[in-house]
């Protein structure tokens, strides 16, 4: 006897949470800039410099750039300070090994700066790190089993269906462009920018995953004679290819990025102004199929005492994504009346699954802005906002994700703050696929069944609904014979109340 067996290769998740990460950073202000009275406002970017497995835990380390508006004691021109506020984060799991691939997705919740004293900045940042770690997997299952005719094995084998991540890849790639700034004007310079990565299309063509997106670059200009602020925005578009494996048309791909680092170099000849943007970006792919998989359900002898130790195998993914838009529309207030709004950022937190009082899953928003107030001071702060997502009939899901697709602040004549948003929840069921691998098979040979010479056919009366499979196995006979002796199909399920002949093999 002979245990044929397959070996099954996948991608398992072992690791998939939110993670809310602060850091704190102090800097001594240089001679060359004047005694500061307080901090006007606050921007920066969140760089992933590094991301490891190792066994049972992953490390990411970055910085976080931030750049503080500062304004002088004697009431002068605005002064922009660079502050760096680098971050080293370690999560345990026990199912990471140092093979793991992890995925990491960086954005800043909100940045708390203060002045400690006129020549000292601190900066207090809280990061939100989404993170995924994968591992390479591989399970035997036995889908059938070769025996002698002389030891009247009767095998029953099944087919499930199970979602498998069947490749994970990451590429690293530097966008590199010039951007014409001609609007800005001598008296004007940048102090602050934002980046966000937005992936817009991704399409697998044979083996080739072909992700297609956008670097999306706000740029705040401060007037040094006027303090006067504006903004500017620029769309990088990028397109890139990654090799994947044992994958088709039919799979989907999810795609996530991180940026390593940005850089921005000013030009100006003949008389105009270009910014030379150089972004380096990380993708990571994960491709996922529907995938076949026939295993042996159970087995047994017509003629020796059988024994299965079969132990059993779970493959868990996500099916039937679903997407919808959430509107929000709230009114907010600061400490201070808003007269105009200046920049704004926002930042989500990952959904969580919430039962009581009712199934939904919920984020929360965190609102950034800088703002001017009745006085005609800027001044910056943080709001939040709860977006809820409600459906009939939702369950626990193993996949959620969201994100902000549209943003709207209106300042009220009362000096409060009309916020207007869209969230796009992606969330997908949680599929768990039990396979049974039958791991060994022992036909007690010295013993064989013990039979009723005489009986060759016996009427059984059928209390319950039973499958032929089943009655065959506790008849000590053989699915196929029932099945001809009373006209059903082999796989068919006997329905209660009906009378059957069972007949037996001689």
């Amino acid at each position: 006897m002979e245990l044929l067996k397959k070996t099954v290769k996948y991608y398992e998740t072992v690791m998939e949470k939110s993670i809310l990460h602060d850091e704190s950073s102090d800097m001594i202000v240089s001679d060359a800039y004047p005694d500061f009275e307080r901090i006007v406002g606050a921007t920066g970017n969140v760089f992933i410099k590094d991301k490891a497995a190792q066994n049972g835990r992953v490390l990411i380390s970055g910085v976080v750039k931030v750049t503080a508006l500062c304004m002088p004691e004697d009431g002068s021109r605005i002064h922009r300070i660079e502050v760096p506020v680098n971050f080293a984060h370690m999560e345990d799991g026990n199912r990471i090994t140092s093979n793991s691939l992890v995925s990491v997705e960086a954005q800043i919740r909100n940045i708390e700066p203060r002045m400690a004293n006129p020549r000292k900045i601190s900066v207090k940042a809280y990061i939100i790190l989404k993170v995924s770690v994968y591992e390479a997997s591989e399970r035997e299952i036995c889908y059938d089993i070769a025996s002698e005719d002389h030891e009247k094995m009767q095998v029953l084998k099944n087919k499930y269906e199970a979602s498998l991540a069947v490749d994970v890849k990451e590429k690293n790639f530097t966008i590199i462009e010039d951007m014409e700034i001609g609007s800005m004007s001598a008296s004007q310079e940048i102090c602050g920018h934002k980046i966000s990565m937005i992936n817009e299309e991704t399409r697998l063509v044979k083996n080739k995953a072909i992700v297609k997106g956008t670097a999306q670059i706000r740029l705040m200009a401060l007037n040094v004679g006027t303090s006067e602020m504006s903004n500017l925005d620029f769309r990088l578009p990028y397109s890139q290819i990654l090799e994947m494996d044992g994958v088709d048309e039919n799979c989907e791909i999810s795609m996530t990025s991180h940026i390593k680092n940005a850089d921005f170099v000013m030009n100006e000849n003949d008389g105009g102004r270009k910014l030379q943007c150089m972004v380096s970006v990380e993708i990571f792919a994960v491709a996922s199929s529907r995938q076949v998989i026939n295993a042996v359900c159970d087995a047994y002898s017509t003629i020796y005492e059988t024994n299965l130790e079969t132990v059993p195998c779970a493959f868990t993914g996500p099916i039937n994504k679903k997407e919808r838009t959430v509107d929000v529309n709230e009114i907010i207030t600061f400490d201070m009346p808003v007269r105009s709004v200046i920049d704004y950022s926002v930042a989500l937190e990952a959904p969580e699954f919430y039962s009581d009082p009712e199934p939904s899953i919920k984020s929360m928003a965190y609102i950034a802005v800088l703002y001017k107030n009745g006085a005609d001071e800027i001044i910056s702060d943080t709001a939040s906002v709860m977006v809820n997502y409600k459906e009939p009939m939702m369950n626990e899901y193993c996949g959620m994700k969201c994100e902000c697709t549209a943003l709207h602040l209106t300042p009220m004549p009362d000096g409060t703050m009309q916020v207007s948003m869209s969230v796009l929840f992606a969330v997908s069921d949680k599929d768990c696929v039990k396979i049974p691998h039958i791991r060994k098979v022992e036909l007690n040979r010295d013993h064989k069944k013990e039979f009723n010479q005489n009986l060759s056919l016996l009427l059984t009366y059928m209390p319950g609904e039973e499958s032929l499979w089943s009655l065959a196995k506790r008849y000590n006979t053989t699915a196929m014979q029932i099945a001809a002796a009373n006209g059903f199909a082999p796989d068919e399920r006997i329905p209660a109340g009906r009378m059957l002949l069972i007949p037996f093999e001689r």
